[in-house]
């Protein structure tokens, strides 16, 4: 690793991990991106009309995008609030579903394109 990274944020510059393989051919390509595991909350709609709020994990993020996987069915276009602690810091991402692939045991890892964000 690169001496101008400080250590605990080694473990995250690194290639894509294989949670993301599936979504691989979705993400922006050459956009600087962080990877590793991120507690996030995730609010919005599914794909009955049912409101949920649930914890998942954030896999990676970078300026324009980030993905995780998701038990409840939701649909491309659709719209999420994520509140993930990324780091040392805690940011609200609005963002729109602009790709999903489903996962053998019924959860989708979603990739999310972020509208509007804010650190709280």
């Amino acid at each position: 690793m690169s001496e101008h990274i400080p250590e605990p944020y080694q473990r995250h510059a690194v290639t894509a991990p294989p949670l993301e393989e599936a979504c691989a051919g979705r993400l922006r390509q050459g956009e600087p991106r962080i990877y590793g595991l991120f507690p996030a909350q995730v609010r919005g709609v599914d794909a009955a009309g049912e409101p949920f709020h649930v914890r998942t994990l954030l896999d990676n993020f970078s300026a324009g995008e980030f993905s995780l996987r998701l038990a409840q069915t939701v649909e491309v276009g659709a719209q999420l609030l994520v509140v993930a602690e990324v780091h040392a810091a805690t940011v609200a991402v609005h963002g729109t579903v602009t790709g999903l692939d489903p996962q053998v045991d019924g959860a989708s890892r979603l990739v999310i394109s972020i509208t509007h964000h804010r650190f709280i």
